[in-house]
Order: C-alpha cells, then sequence, then structure tokens
C-alpha cells in the first residue's frame, strides 16, 4: 500500500533541506545543522547502493554502523 504522506517519498537531500528550512523545530533534537548535513549525507550514499540492488561489501556495513553511531551522536 503507497503512502498518502509526502514524507514517505522524500530523499535525503530532501530531507536535509527539510530540516534545514525547519531548524528551529529541530534544533532541540539535533545538535549541529552541520554536522546533520554530513550524516545524511552520507546515508545517502550508502542508501544508493542498497536501491540498485547492490551488495554492501564489508567496508560499507562498518561505514553504516559508523554513521548509525554519529548519527545518535549528534541527537540531544
Amino acid at each position: 500500500i503507497r503512502s498518502e504522506d509526502p514524507l514517505s517519498y522524500a530523499n535525503f537531500g530532501e530531507l536535509i533541506d527539510i530540516i534545514t528550512f525547519n531548524w528551529d523545530d529541530f534544533s532541540d533534537t539535533i545538535r549541529s545543522k552541520k554536522s546533520m548535513e554530513s550524516v545524511v549525507s552520507q546515508f545517502s550514499k550508502i542508501r544508493n547502493v542498497i536501491a540498485h540492488s547492490c551488495e554492501l561489501e564489508e567496508d560499507d556495513i562498518f561505514r553504516l554502523k559508523l554513521l548509525i553511531k554519529d548519527w545518535f551522536r549528534i541527537l540531544s
């Protein structure tokens, strides 16, 4: 079943724009706008590998785990 929520179809670049544009709503949850942009951009690269039905290499899996840790570090 397809979602009716347009946010369900936002890509990582659009999510960065949404968070940046609405920073006042996110600033109490995310410590740094610059860090958020960096981490989400890197998630986008890994997502592209997965979305194109490619297998993640061992380095990609390690990078993904680090990105998840980075994401939780920037959350307040």
